[in-house]
């Protein structure tokens, strides 16, 4: 029984670890487009991207580096794009465009936030799977 809580005290530091990194990653891809011009009406296609993005690269880590409890996908796949990636931040936005009316604005955010972080995990998988 040691051994499993030393186990889990190393995964949990490489996922704590990985998730500090996504966060400040996210932060400051959010800056970037806020600097670079993007309106603040605007922000969720931010998190549409992050979260796009981010699982896409989930995808492509989990087929390179499974199982899940392998050291590089817990730091990069449940660390990193967990802390990458933002539900929260995607479920305010969405609420925030029905509460200001923009009702086909927030229903095609919707379905694209669901459709391209889906696809994106998969076609990430995808492409991993094309060296193997």
């Amino acid at each position: 029984m040691p051994g499993a809580w030393t186990d889990e005290l190393h995964a949990l530091a490489l996922v704590g670890a990985g998730g500090a990194a996504g966060s400040a990653a996210r932060h400051l891809f959010g800056f970037l487009l806020r600097l670079g011009g993007l309106p603040a009406a605007q922000t969720h296609l931010s998190t549409l991207a992050i979260n796009a993005s981010g699982s896409l690269l989930a995808g492509w880590l989990l087929r390179q580096f499974g199982p899940v409890n392998s050291a590089m996908f817990l730091f990069w796949g449940l660390g990193f794009c967990g802390g990458f990636t933002t539900f929260s931040s995607y479920s305010r936005e969405f609420v925030m465009l029905l509460r200001e009316e923009r009702l086909a604005e927030a229903v095609a955010y919707l379905l694209l936030s669901v459709g391209l972080g889906v696809g994106g995990f998969v076609a990430g998988w995808a492409v991993a799977g094309k060296g193997a």
